[in-house]
């Protein structure tokens, strides 16, 4: 046994190995190869690191392609042929900065015992006495809901906890459906909250990219508007699909008069964390509500969005708790708050998502050439179609931040012919890419899901992602086509 798993190291390290070679190989010599006209030999140089860095994130990691990446950058027109000009761009950025103040006060609310309390209140209504799917609603918007205000693992890891406490107190084992298809739901429900806020960090990358190409700003409104009502739907067609087409027993919960009681008081310390995530919330939706010529509103235009974090972290930085102690440790909020690999990826895809496609490297053009016939010329509802249903599709084979990069160009080049907003595929995108749980290859989370092994095993998750996944396909492109086009 011992020798079959020595020998199973030594190919997974000869994969890593010769991966790497070849990570290495298409970023720095794709760009000797004959251009394909209209990509002039300066997009050869960018499409090769773009293509280098996407094959090393599939199979060898974050965190060294995307470094190596970067560098390569800072050997191109792009930058000026330097590697510290790379390094600004990507670390330095407006977008890289807000991203990581966003993370550290997420931290912040998460280490308060907030999102526990929360989750407890929600699955303590009396109206799921009895009720097994009523349970699994509140259930799973507890978990959409910490998503939303707070982050995916916490809302993930506190309702998994909930729903064990239900088990066993219901009777359920590791081997019955019903707790099987909620382990499923809570992951569904968190990954449809996790990115209906637009400074969320995906969300951030990829508006980033439009922004930055057609010069068009996010309203928040709409933007929240459209990923609330996607995300939340998805949700609840989970729950019908689980009512009508997965059928589990749920005679243990019919049965019984079982009420979790289990609350919690918000503490004062608590209720001050939630005042200050109240006044995050107000001050960055401000805007969208008010005149833009209230001084107010001039005000926080003129200190940014990052300026805001900024600022309300300092001040929670600042001020004391009645026993002394810090209201926030901000090194410990940054040190687990801050995912430092994802951090890696957008310091990189950031910079190139705009490289790849700039003037002069022909890759724009060549996209009208290869992908017009197929994106292009069929009107907005085509357009809708292929956009969620690549997305959704690949999502669930690769990691979902590579798809976005991927289609955010292509959203880009051809919405706008079609008679349809770049922002309503953008915010669409940035919702719907997070559908992808049927292989752990989807993303951290898909592989969270899939590795919890001890309630439910691969097979299961096919059994239930697959269906789900194929109909949630057709519930966004509905959503897309009727309320997206009202709100934009």
């Amino acid at each position: 046994m011992s020798a079959n798993l020595k020998e199973d190291k030594q190919v997974s390290m000869i994969k890593y190995y010769v991966n790497s070679a070849i990570t290495i190989l298409l970023i720095f010599g794709f760009q000797f190869l004959p251009a394909v006209k209209p990509i002039t030999p300066y997009g050869m140089q960018m499409v090769g690191i773009f293509l280098g860095m996407i094959y090393g994130w599939s199979t060898v990691g974050i965190v060294w392609p995307s470094l190596v990446g970067l560098i390569a950058l800072g050997f191109s027109k792009y930058s000026g042929y330097s590697v510290v000009n790379a390094f600004k761009e990507g670390y330095g950025g407006d977008t890289f900065l807000f991203i990581f103040f966003v993370l550290t006060f997420a931290a912040v609310i998460d280490k308060s015992g907030v999102t526990r309390v929360m989750a407890k209140w929600m699955v303590s209504r009396k109206i799921a006495k009895k009720r097994p799917y009523v349970l699994l609603l509140l259930l799973l918007t507890a978990a959409f809901l910490i998503a939303v205000f707070v982050s995916v693992m916490p809302s993930i890891v506190i309702c998994w906890s909930l729903l064990y406490q239900f088990s066993d107190v219901f009777g359920y084992t590791k081997k019955d459906q019903y707790p099987k298809i909620a382990v499923v739901g809570i992951v569904v429900a968190a990954c449809m909250g996790v990115n209906v806020f637009p400074f969320k960090a995906y969300d951030v990358m990829m508006t980033a990219v439009l922004t930055k190409s057609t010069g068009l700003n996010v309203d928040y409104v709409p933007f929240t508007a459209l990923t609330a009502v996607i995300g939340y739907c998805v949700t609840l067609l989970y729950i019908v699909m689980a009512k009508y087409i997965f059928k589990p027993d749920v005679t243990l919960i019919t049965k019984s008069d079982f009420v979790y009681s289990d609350t919690e008081k918000l503490t004062s310390y608590q209720k001050q964390v939630v005042a200050l995530l109240a006044a995050m919330v107000i001050l960055m939706f401000l805007p969208g509500f008010l005149p833009a010529n209230l001084y107010l509103i001039k005000l926080l235009k003129w200190i940014g969005n990052t300026g805001i974090f900024v600022l309300l972290l300092a001040f929670g930085v600042f001020i004391k708790r009645k026993d002394g102690t810090l209201f926030i440790n901000y090194a410990d909020c940054v040190k687990t708050g801050v995912p430092w690999e994802t951090m890696a990826l957008m310091g990189t895809a950031l910079p190139m998502a705009s490289a790849l496609t700039a003037a002069g490297t022909g890759v724009q053009e060549w996209l009208n050439q290869l992908l017009g016939p197929i994106f292009g010329g069929h009107g907005a509802f085509l357009l809708i179609v292929l956009v969620v249903a690549i997305t959704i599709i690949a999502s669930n084979v690769m990691n979902h931040v590579v798809v976005g990069f991927v289609m955010m160009p292509l959203i880009i080049q051809f919405s706008s012919p079609a008679g349809i907003s770049p922002m309503l595929l953008t915010a669409s995108l940035c919702i719907i890419s997070q559908i992808a749980f049927i292989l752990p290859s989807g993303g951290p989370l898909a592989a969270f899901l899939h590795g919890n092994r001890e309630w439910i095993t691969a097979n299961e998750i096919y059994k239930y992602t697959i269906p789900f996944v194929a109909v949630s396909i057709v519930l966004s492109i509905v959503l897309c086509t009727t309320i997206g086009r009202l709100i934009y």
